[in-house]
């Protein structure tokens, strides 16, 4: 048994098919770009779907935002027993909005950025002229011309379809968010 193990599985130190002491192991320079083209593959296919995935992120939190602001504008009727509106604009690309008692004007104090980091990379746009402005009356009940109003917030590159919108449904107030073509 011995003679077998030592016959198959040892080889002698002068065999022809043992690595000389000369040779290195390794990777050979060809083994080495094809490792890099299909690294630089990847990275160009999964560079996009990236990209795309942090759009929608940023609708995402943009338009959580616009609910926000809705839901605080309501809160805030209720809280002091007036009306409130949520103001809503673009200055210079840059979305913002402004929570006031509905009587007041905002100034530019007033403004608050939609978004902290890559604000203009958003756009909000409005189902109607009104709905730059929604009000809820002391109850938190949405007032008349506040009803099926939308602000849309979609991205500033008119090549992408995305979209997200809040849409004051009701009287009552209840705001639900839509997106794509769902959103007018």
């Amino acid at each position: 048994m011995q003679l077998l193990i030592n016959k198959f599985l040892i080889k002698p130190i002068g065999d022809k098919t043992s690595l000389s002491n000369s040779s290195v192991a390794g990777f050979t320079l060809v083994e080495m770009l094809v490792v890099v083209v299909l690294v630089g593959i990847l990275a160009a296919i999964s560079a996009n779907s990236w990209n795309a995935f942090i759009d929608r992120q940023r609708l995402d939190s943009a338009n959580e935002r616009v609910v926000s602001a809705l839901q605080d504008a309501r809160t805030q009727a209720k809280k002091k027993r007036s009306s409130y509106s949520a103001h809503f604009q673009n200055n210079n690309g840059i979305p913002q909005y402004a929570i006031l008692p509905e009587a007041s004007t905002p100034s530019n104090s007033d403004w608050q950025n939609l978004l902290s980091e890559k604000a203009n990379t958003i756009n909000l746009s409005f189902s109607s002229s009104q709905a730059n402005k929604l009000t809820f009356d002391y109850k938190g009940n949405a007032k008349e011309n506040t009803v099926n109003q939308s602000i849309i917030v979609s991205p500033t590159n008119s090549s992408s379809s995305l979209k997200r919108c809040a849409v004051v449904e009701n009287l009552l107030g209840s705001v639900i968010i839509k997106q794509d073509s769902d959103c007018p």
